[in-house]
This record gives C-alpha cells, sequence and structure tokens, in this order.
C-alpha cells in the first residue's frame, strides 16, 4: 500500500526505486489512490469485498450456465463472503495475494460465460476479457507467469475430450492471447530497459537474501505433506461413503467424518501433529490448503489415467479441470517465492472450491437425489474447513491484538476508521504529531525496522528506494547502495523512526488465547549496518514513544 500510495505524491517506480518490479500490484493500486486520494487503508479493504462479491457473481453465472443450478451457490462460496479474497485472514487490502486470487476467478468466469454465447463476436470478446485478466496475473506478479500456460492446456484438454458445449478452437486460443501479448507488448513499450532492470536488481537481491536463496526456494515443510495425507484419507473416505452407502447411513458416517477432521484440525491430529505455524496465524488455513492440494493430486491422477486408457471424460470432469488448472499452476507458481508458503494454495481457492462441488453434484449418485439431501451433503463436507478457516480469520487482526480487546478507533488519516488497542493508537498519533512538528509536505523520512505504514500516516514519501526495511534480510551492498542513491538523488530525511524490533503482536499460543508477544530485537547499538550508520553519524534523538518495558520508537531529527 505504501508502495502504491508514494506513487500519486511524486514518485516514480522505476526511477525511484532499485528494486520492486516482481510485482506491479502497486501500480494497480496507486490508480485507486488517484482516483480517491484520501482513501484509507479501511477503504480500500472494503473495495476489495466489493471485488470479490462482483468475482464471485460473474462466476457463479459461469457455473450456472452450465446446469443452470443456482441453488448450491451461496452455500459453497459462503466462507469468501465473510473472509473475501483473503482466506487465510492475514492480507486483506488489495495486495498481490488478493488480486491474484480477484484475477484468476475473473479470468475463468469470462472464459466459462464465453463457452455458452451463440453470438461469434460476443464469445470471442468474453475470451479476450478472460484474456485480459490472465495478463493481469503475471502483471501482478511476475513470478505467477506459468499460469499463463493455462490456455494451452485447455485447448490440448478440449480437443483431445471432443466435449460439446465445450469447444475451444484454434482462434478462440488467438483470442484469449491477444490481450496477453498485446498488453505486455504495450507495457514493455513505456517502460522499456528500466523496467528489466529493476527485474535483475530485484532478482539480485532476492536471491542474496537467506529466506530466498537458491537452496531453500523450492523447500516445502514436512508439515505440509503430513497435513496432506490426513487431508487425503478424508477426501477417500468422503468419497467412499457418497458412492457406496444410502442415504441415511452416508449422512450420519459424513458427519462422524467431518467430525473427526474438526478436532483433527482444531488439535492439530490430537497432539500427535504439530501445525507447521504453531504459533501463528496460518495454522489453520492450512489444513484447508491440504484438503485442496488433495484434491489435485486425486483428480489430476484420476483424469490422466481414463484419459491413457482411453475412457470417455465426461463434460462436468472436463469442466472441473478447467477450473483447477490455472489454479494449481498459480499456486505452485506463488508458493515459491512467499514466506507463508503452502498456505498460497488459498489465492486460488474459490475456483477450486466450484470445481469440488460440480463434480459432488454432477456424480451419478447425487445428481439425481433431492436438493436438501445434496445440501446437506456439501454442509457437512466443508464445515470442518470453513469454520476452522473463518474463525481464524476472525481472530487475526493483523499482528494485533484479539477483537474483543481492540477497544479504540482510530480517528484521523490514513488508518481512520480501524480499531486497534490503546499502545497502537497512541503510537499512530505520536508519529502524526512528531511529523508535523518537525517535518513539511516536502521532506522526506526514513521508517524502519519493518514500518512503511509510517510514511502513510506522516504523508512523508521515503527517502530510500524502499520503505519495507528489514536489516536482518537486506545485504549489505543493498544497503550501502540505498544510501547512495539517496544522496545523489537529494532525497536525504528531515527526520527517522526506528524501531529496534518489528511493531506487531503476536499471540504467544493458539489463537483462543488472548496473550500476545512482542517480536524479538533485530538492531541495538552499536549500529553496524549502513542506514543504522547513516542515522547515528547525521541525525541527533529528538523524541522517544514506550511501547512497553524496554520497547521504545525512536525519533531522529538531521542535523544542521
Amino acid at each position: 500500500m505504501t508502495e502504491a500510495w508514494r506513487l500519486t505524491v511524486g514518485d516514480h517506480f522505476f526511477q525511484d526505486k532499485i528494486t520492486g518490479a516482481l510485482s506491479l500490484s502497486p501500480l494497480i493500486n496507486s490508480m485507486i489512490f488517484r482516483l480517491s486520494p484520501d482513501i484509507t487503508l479501511l477503504g480500500f479493504r472494503r473495495v476489495q469485498y466489493v471485488m470479490t462479491i462482483l468475482s464471485l457473481l460473474l462466476f457463479s453465472l459461469g457455473l450456472y450456465r452450465m446446469k443452470k443450478q443456482y441453488w448450491y451457490q451461496p452455500l459453497i462460496f459462503s466462507i469468501f463472503a465473510f473472509t473475501g479474497s483473503d482466506p487465510v485472514g492475514v492480507f486483506r487490502d488489495l495486495s498481490y495475494y488478493t488480486y491474484s486470487h480477484l484475477f484468476v476467478t475473473l479470468h475463468l468466469s469470462f472464459l466459462l460465460i464465453g463457452f455458452y454465447v451463440e453470438s461469434i463476436v460476443v464469445r470471442r470478446f468474453l475470451f479476450a476479457l478472460s484474456g485480459f485478466f490472465l495478463f493481469l496475473i503475471s502483471f501482478n506478479l511476475l513470478h505467477a507467469s506459468p499460469v499463463l500456460l493455462s490456455p494451452l492446456l485447455y485447448f490440448y484438454l478440449l480437443r483431445k475430450l471432443k466435449i460439446p458445449h465445450l469447444l475451444f478452437e484454434d482462434k478462440d486460443l488467438f483470442f484469449v492471447f491477444m490481450p496477453v501479448l498485446l498488453c505486455w507488448i504495450l507495457f514493455m513499450g513505456v517502460f522499456n530497459i528500466a523496467y528489466w532492470k529493476n527485474v535483475i536488481a530485484s532478482l539480485q537481491l532476492l536471491f542474496s537474501t537467506v529466506t530466498y536463496s537458491p537452496g531453500n526456494l523450492f523447500y516445502v515443510h514436512s508439515r505440509f505433506f503430513e497435513c496432506i495425507a490426513v487431508s487425503t484419507v478424508f477426501l477417500l473416505t468422503f468419497l467412499y461413503c457418497l458412492f457406496r452407502l444410502n442415504t441415511l447411513f452416508l449422512i450420519s458416517a459424513i458427519l462422524a467424518l467431518s467430525s473427526v477432521m474438526y478436532f483433527i484440525i482444531s488439535t492439530s491430529l490430537f497432539g500427535l501433529l504439530s501445525p507447521l505455524f504453531l504459533n501463528d496465524y496460518y495454522s489453520r488455513p492450512l489444513w484447508f490448503s491440504a484438503l485442496i492440494s488433495s484434491v489435485f493430486v486425486i483428480f489430476f491422477c484420476y483424469i490422466s489415467s481414463k484419459i491413457i486408457s482411453h475412457h470417455k471424460v465426461s463434460k462436468t470432469e472436463a469442466l472441473a479441470a478447467l477450473l483447477f488448472i490455472p489454479s494449481m499452476l498459480l499456486s505452485i507458481s506463488m508458493s515459491v517465492f512467499s514466506n507463508i508458503g503452502a498456505c498460497n494454495v488459498m489465492y486460488s481457492s474459490i475456483p477450486v472450491i466450484g470445481g469440488i462441488s460440480i463434480l459432488i453434484l454432477c456424480s451419478e449418485k447425487v445428481e439425481t437425489k433431492s436438493y436438501l439431501r445434496n445440501l446437506l451433503i456439501l454442509l457437512i463436507f466443508f464445515a470442518p474447513f470453513y469454520y476452522s478457516t473463518a474463525w481464524s480469520a476472525f481472530r487475526n487482526t493483523g499482528y494485533d491484538v484479539s477483537p474483543e480487546q481492540t477497544n479504540v478507533e482510530i480517528d484521523k488519516g490514513v488508518g481512520k476508521g480501524i480499531r486497534t488497542n490503546v499502545v497502537y493508537r497512541d503510537l499512530y498519533n505520536w508519529i502524526y504529531k512528531t511529523a508535523e512538528k518537525y517535518t513539511t509536505k516536502d521532506d522526506y523520512i526514513i521508517s524502519y525496522i519493518v514500518s512503511p505504514m509510517v510514511h502513510m500516516i506522516t504523508k512523508r514519501r521515503p527517502a530510500l528506494d524502499d520503505s519495507w526495511i528489514q536489516i536482518n534480510e537486506l545485504p549489505p551492498e543493498y544497503c550501502e547502495t540505498a544510501i547512495t542513491q539517496m544522496k545523489k538523488r537529494g532525497r536525504e530525511p528531515k527526520i527517522v523512526f526506528v524501531f529496534d524490533r518489528k511493531p506487531q503482536l503476536y499471540p504467544g499460543g493458539f489463537l483462543k488465547e488472548p496473550k500476545y508477544l512482542w517480536f524479538r530485537q533485530e538492531i541495538s547499538p552499536p549500529f553496524s549496518d549502513f542506514i543504522s550508520k547513516y542515522v547515528s553519524e547525521h541525525m541527533h534523538l529528538i523524541n522517544k514513544f514506550r511501547i512497553y518495558d524496554g520497547i521504545f520508537v525512536c525519533c531522529y531529527y538531521r542535523n544542521q
């Protein structure tokens, strides 16, 4: 959000930044800032929810065109009416996480609607719209570009299967790819060398950090595979019950099965399995990610076996494959360059939930049965994952205290309307007043460690090329280059806010407990990094804010 905001107050994305081109979502968000300069973070969250509901309506229309049934859709998409495009519950604004989810949903929505349109002109227009959102996926996250292979896979699959109403011809493929090529050519024509220089610098910085070193990029925690194994057993048992049991025994069996699954999620396999993020916000959504991953593995093994053995693939199975292909490619590519790893599977879950639902509802054992019976089957199947995920999202306040402890509200600026705790509210006001006292709107500031929102609170641009400064992650050469470029461009800061640790709280246990802890200290005198050395040599301390015992935020002013 900070990187988007700075583009609307005078900064240039490529000229004033060394890195950042791997995700161009700030360019998208900057358009919203330009349309509404006084929009708050809460306002961005509202926009995200509106866009999610719109994407759900369009996607529902696409599914409806297949079977002319709508009754089940409010149920299967209910979780997203609560969480928006962020089922994990951590990145609720318009970030590259939520944009990925929105764009893959819109891409598939227009693709599905296009299959059932008789007018050639309208059909090709819808396919072109589908391609435009496919472009936006790669524009939003460059490393998500493998999803661009999706239309080629659609083309191969549907040509091989030859299913009526799901025909995808050469010209259809052209109209999907046309906006992808045109938009990238136009973008490259405008930014050209500056963009590629930024991409190279971004990759060099990324690979020089410990988290994203080549040896760690494709590492997946073994705990996730254990979660997948448990979810696979749940899924296979559910399918066995669905196809083998009569209604009375079926409802009883899957109710018992889902109850067991809920307790497994809540107790981490009754204490036998430690979740991947024991004291963090991701442990429960991780189980939903594991279920989706299990569906990918089982479904594509099943479809591959059918194709190899020359068995007929049904229209429903082909449609599910179309929904799963881009979701799986997006899940894999997003998980590689992210510190939340496998939880990224959740950021393509809307199409997957649609695919799972139609596979269940259109099976021979379910399709001809009553709506009430089928409603119960869907409800019971999704219940343990929906409830635990929604509960986790509700408890997750973004490294703030629990909802019942948020007892004050910010009343001005970019944070207006956000409920928080007293310390954060007072810190917010102190930062705002300090900047007003010692700087003007054209002055630059530095804020670290990892405190980019300070720039939006103060409405002062970052002196450095990056607002997300994490000393322990950044290589010394990068910090030295950032300081050198800052001086060269005449962007030296008037004041500097120094946090000796991330200004965040995390739960001391599972989210049921209201006990929260501060992150550990990351910097302390004598300073060794280039940014802190610059501060100690050119600035003097003028003010302090006490967060907690021994935890302060210090404000430094430039020497005259």
